[in-house]
């Protein structure tokens, strides 16, 4: 049986995964984490802290 490969081409792919994330954060949805400082708290995504910062990473893989 032969191989089938399908090439997906999606044009403005990275702009429309960043509208889509923030449409996600302003409607608090598919939240997963709560940041906490003193009165003030804020849903926030792990996989998005952990992509843009080394400290949120290592704490989510050390501290699940």
């Amino acid at each position: 049986m032969g191989s089938n490969m399908l090439l997906l081409n999606w044009n403005n792919h990275k702009t429309n995964v960043v509208d889509e994330f923030q449409q996600l954060f302003s409607r608090s949805e598919l939240t997963d984490v709560t940041l906490v400082c003193e009165d003030f708290s804020l849903q926030a995504h792990k996989a998005v802290l952990s992509a843009s910062s080394l400290f949120f990473r290592n704490m989510f893989l050390h501290n699940p």
